[in-house]
Formats: structure tokens, sequence, C-alpha cells
């Protein structure tokens, strides 16, 4: 009975040890079918990655590539299989790639990181950023990993990137005018070293400035206001991307002295579009405000020698003639404003005055006992009369005037329907100064006194041009006349 019951456990035991086994087998199995299902995603992942991968022994002896070799440096694997990894190297990066080898020996699991040109199949040289692992420790790899990928266009660009910025350097280190930047708080970030030429000091002294110790007060006035108005802008969204300013300023030198610059400033921007700054190239222009002044000058000097030769001439004209030389002066007077009545520019009413007061000119070659003649002149007297005009014409064809002042006299008595002289021209042949001089003339003519008759008054001259409104005179200027007599109070200055 014992005996049956102790081979009874015993067959228990045999059949829990079978069963024990068998599930540590199946255990086993799966680890072993997961773990292979894992080398397999990774062998994939290797094999179809961008990035090349080696294995390399101690002695550099390449034990694995992976197939993107062939992208990289046009070799298959099984070229580079069983090679030494140096054999791939630049002469030039050679000691580099020993030097990196004998660090990454030095411990498990070290890393270094290096760049180095690995040769093409074709010949060329390829830009390669490589990370190498020591796992020779690693019974599972007992190798060196090496991870690397193709940098050579992103090398090229860089090194073009550089050599530009190396020009633009050299560029703006010598150029005569000075480059800046400046951030938004008016503090120079740069500044180009012909800040020295320009202002005497050295680029560290110039960037420790302000903008108060860089520029004279109203320059920095002028500067401010340009910079708060480009904020307000901004503020409003108004501002356009590439939006620049041109603005001269007169800048402190070390030496006490000031120096004008011409600055072109361009607003600087970061990737959201937000004002972060401004670019400025400054140039001296010094000399050539200095010889603008003089210029003025000369135009001043000039413009008044004009205004004394006019003057001049019309006090010889008052020595013949009072009448004359008077009503020269008056008619100039009304022509101008009619001018500025009808929106004429400054210079073009300053035209209509020289004109004005030169435009009977002529009669200086007139008897003056026919000009005073108290009695009606006959025809051949009217007809002599009426020569006046273009003598004026002739007399000031010589001077040089910045204007047509000739052409403009000899038109005066000219009328808008041709019944004018000395050449009965018409409508658009007449120029419209001449049309203001032959309104003026007529009026000042009828309410002033004359030898022959006594003055007529302003609303016998003023209803002469209305009725001939468009017939002889031509209507705009009418029409700003008898404004400025009925609207606007103009009267005559003695």
């Amino acid at each position: 009975m014992l005996g049956d019951r102790t081979g009874s456990v015993a067959a228990s035991v045999a059949d829990l040890e079978e069963l024990t086994e068998r599930k540590r087998v199946e255990q086993t199995l799966k680890t072993e079918e997961t773990q292979g299902a894992a080398i397999e995603w990774l062998r994939a992942l290797i094999e179809n990655a961008s990035d090349g991968v080696a294995l390399l022994d101690d002695k550099g002896m390449i034990l694995y590539e992976s197939p993107s070799a062939e992208r990289i440096l046009g070799q298959e694997p099984e070229q580079l299989e069983g090679t030494n990894f140096r054999d791939l190297i630049h002469p030039d990066d050679m000691q580099q790639a020993i030097s990196l080898l004998e660090s990454v020996m030095e411990a498990q699991g070290k890393t270094v990181v290096c760049q180095l040109r690995f040769k093409h199949k074709d010949g060329s040289w390829r830009a390669v950023e490589a990370t190498a692992q020591n796992l020779l420790h690693d019974p599972r790899i007992g190798g060196i990993v090496v991870n690397y990928r193709d940098i050579t266009e992103s090398k090229k660009a860089q090194q073009e990137l550089e050599q530009s910025e190396k020009k633009y350097r050299l560029l703006a280190e010598n150029l005569t005018d000075v480059i800046w930047t400046m951030d938004t708080n008016l503090r120079y970030t740069y500044l180009s070293p012909s800040v020295t030429s320009l202002r005497g000091y050295s680029v560290e002294e110039a960037m420790a400035l302000s903008m108060e110790e860089t520029t004279t007060p109203t320059s920095l006035q002028a500067f401010l206001s340009v910079m708060a108005e480009a904020k307000a802008k901004e503020g409003l969204g108004s501002n356009s991307e590439h939006s620049s300013v041109t603005l001269e300023l007169e800048l402190t030198r070390k030496d006490g002295s000031t120096v004008w610059a011409e600055n072109r400033i361009t607003y600087l921007r970061d990737s959201e579009g937000r004002l972060t700054g401004c670019l400025g190239v400054s140039r001296d222009i010094t000399e050539r405000r200095e010889a603008s002044r003089q210029l003025e000058q000369s135009l001043q000097k000039l413009e008044r020698t004009l205004d004394g030769t006019i003057q001049t001439i019309t006090r010889t004209v008052e020595c013949r003639d009072i009448h004359t030389a008077d009503h020269q002066r008056r008619v100039a007077q009304l022509a101008c404003a009619i001018a500025e009545e009808m929106g004429f520019t400054p210079e073009q009413v300053e035209v209509v005055q020289v004109a004005g007061l030169l435009h009977d000119i002529g009669k200086l070659s007139l008897p003056q006992e026919l000009l005073n003649k108290p009695g009606k002149l006959t025809d051949a007297e009217f007809q002599l009369i009426k020569t006046h005009s273009q003598t004026g014409c002739d007399m000031l064809k010589p001077v040089e005037f910045p204007w047509p002042i000739a052409d403009i006299v000899v038109q005066h008595h000219e009328r808008m329907n041709g019944s004018g002289y000395p050449s009965g021209i018409k409508e658009d042949e007449l120029r419209i100064e001449a049309r203001i001089l032959g309104v003026a003339d007529v009026v000042e003519a009828m309410n002033s006194y004359r030898p022959y008759r006594p003055p007529l008054g302003m609303d016998k001259a003023l209803g002469q041009i209305s009725r001939n409104r468009g017939i002889l005179y031509d209507p705009r200027v009418v029409d700003a006349c008898v404004r400025l007599f009925t609207e606007k109070g103009f009267q005559f200055e003695d």
C-alpha cells in the first residue's frame, strides 16, 4: 500500500518537471522569436536608413557596412567590408582620424563625434559627420559602431555663407560710408571701421556713445521724430516690410567739431515681422552742404543783382516819364495779385512781377512830347506808340533772364480774338502771363491820370474787362481780377 503511494508521488513529480521544462522551452522559443523579430526590425531600420552605419574592429577594419554607403560613397557594402576605413580618409584628415580612433578606444562605451572627408567612388571627396561608439566589450556587437551622414551640401552652403559674410564684411570695413545697426533702444549694435574717418572715434568708442552724444541737439530731435513715427506706424500696422527713410544729421566728432552725414535708414524685423532695430548707411555730405550753401548765396546774390538791375531800369524810365514808371509798378502789383488769386506758384508770380515792371520799357524809345501829349493822337502817332511792345522785346532779348520776359512783354497788348498788336496772335498762342498783364494794364490805365484825360474810375475799368470777357480778355483772368476788387478789397500801393 505504501509502495503504491510512493510510486504515485514520483509520477506526479515527473509530470510536473516535464510540464515545467516544456513551459521553459516554450518561453525560450517565444523569447528567441521576439528577439529575432527585433533583430530583423533593427536590421531593416539600418539597411533603409539614409545615414550610413559601419562596424569596425579595433584596427579600423570594416566588419559591416550598411546599404546607404552606396548612396553616400558610391560603393556597395560588399566592396567596403574587409577594407580599412583609413583607405577612405582624405590625406589631410588622416592624423585626425587616427587620433579619433585612439580616443574612442580609451574606454568602453566612449563616444566621439567628428567631421572628416571620405572618398567617393568617382574620386570626389564627401564631407561626413560621424559618431563613433566603442562597443568592443559587448559580445553581441564586438566592435566600434560608426554612424555617419553626408554633410557635403550643408558644408558647402556654410562655406559659401562664410565667404559671403567675409566679402561683405571686407566691403563694409573698406567703404568710406559708415554702415551701422541699432536696436530699438537706439544703441549701436554694429559700426564699420570707417566711423573713425568720419567722426574720429574708434569703433569701440563710438559704440559706447549714446545718441545724445552722437548728434547735435537739433539733429537728435529730427532722428527721434523719425524713429517715433516708425514706432507709431508699427503700432498701427502701416509700416511696409522694407520701409526706409533718408535723413541728414549733424554728427559730433571726437575733436569737438561736427560733420554732416546723409543717413539712409532701413528698419530691421524679426521672423515674425516685428521691428527690432534699424540698419543705416551714413555718408559725409559736409562738402556738398557747403557747396550747396555757397550756391544758394550765389543765387541770392544774382537775384539781388537782377532786382537791382530792374529797379535801375524802372528809375531810368521814371526819370524820363514819371507816369509810365508809376504805371509799370502798379500794373506789376495788380498782375501779381491776379496770379496769386489764380493759384500761381511763388516762382510763377515772380515771373509776372518782373514782366510787369518792364512791360512798357519800349516807351523809352518814343518822343517824350508824344507820351505827354494832352490831346488826341493822330493815326500816325498811335502807330508809333504801338511799336513800344516790340521795341521793349528787342531791348530785353539780350538779357539772359531765367524766364521768357521778352516774349511776355511783346504780347501784353495782344488780345484773345486776335485784334491786338504787334502780331495779332490769339487764344492759346498767348502766354498766360501776357494775358494777366493785358488785363492789369487796362484796369490800371483806366483808373489813373493821363495828360490827355482824368481817371475814369474803377467801376468803368472793371466794366470794360467784364464786357469783353472771353472776347478780348481771358475769362479766368477777368474773374480773378474782379474778385480782387469786389470781394478781396484789393488796393494799389502808393
